[in-house]
């Protein structure tokens, strides 16, 4: 995987000042210039299309935390967001004492927009349903009737990456590694790359190459979805998604949406 270098190209789109006024027109709420001041700080994370690492709707790895926590105090998550006219997508999250404030910007060939300043309370994060669904605990600040629609829309996507991230690295398997970072261009005044990380998924012992063993319950070859595991002493681990009894009795054809 290759880094994105969005928070590059955000503020390259904005280096000029007439881009900063037309902003402040747009949005007028929006104190831009922070905002893109605020991301030289951030420790990077380049992610899969789409945000997600594991999929891993019921949150196992959060669900019994008591506090929520990021890895850094601020970080950025950065992605593509498949079949959407804003394909790029830029989330900074900072801790702060109660909260997780984030601040999702979209952006597509042309143009970068802050659309959403949000915030998560590090205390009851997340709320169990009736019908035992998620919902999470998101306000929404400074929203433009203008770009409600996506304000909405973005509010929840950039909620929904930052805790599957999070719910990632609650498993002991999943480990952070730094990309090799590009060499500057010689280019007088450009930009330096940033330093970004991935999040790499160790293969539980046992699980070989996809393949494992059976039961009584489980004699003909299925697709097991990839999980979390709880382990005897405490900790848990994701467990990717394997054939189970591969070429045994008949074979099941099913599908899984992997995100």
């Amino acid at each position: 995987m290759e880094p994105l270098n969005f928070c590059r190209q955000i503020k390259k789109s904005y280096a000029e000042s007439w881009r900063l006024d037309y902003i402040k027109k747009e949005l007028p709420k929006m104190p831009v210039d922070v905002l893109i001041k605020g991301l030289d700080s951030a420790v990077k994370f380049t992610l899969p299309n789409d945000g997600k690492i594991i999929v891993d709707t019921k949150l196992k790895g959060l669900i019994d935390i008591t506090e929520l926590r990021l890895p850094y105090k601020d970080i950025v998550l950065e992605f593509v967001l498949v079949g959407s006219r804003l394909k790029k997508i830029v989330i900074h999250a900072i801790e702060d004492e109660s909260r997780i404030v984030i601040c999702v910007w979209g952006g597509t060939d042309n143009a970068w927009l802050p659309f959403v300043l949000a915030s998560i309370p590090k205390i009851n994060f997340i709320r169990v349903n009736a019908d035992n669904s998620l919902s999470f605990a998101v306000q929404r600040h400074l929203i433009e009737e203008k770009y409600k629609t996506e304000m909405n829309l973005l509010s929840g996507l950039g909620a929904d990456t930052l805790l599957s991230f999070l719910n990632a690295l609650a498993c002991s398997n999943v480990h952070t590694e730094k990309l090799p970072t590009r060499k500057p261009s010689k280019t007088l005044g450009a930009l330096p790359f940033d330093e970004y990380h991935v999040l790499t998924i160790d293969r539980p012992a046992g699980t070989g190459n996809g393949h494992a063993g059976g039961s009584h319950r489980s004699p003909r070859e299925h697709l097991r979805r990839g999980h979390i595991r709880r382990l005897s002493t405490g900790s848990k681990i994701w467990v990717n998604a394997a054939v189970i009894n591969a070429g045994a009795g008949g074979k099941i054809r099913k599908q899984y949406a992997m995100g």
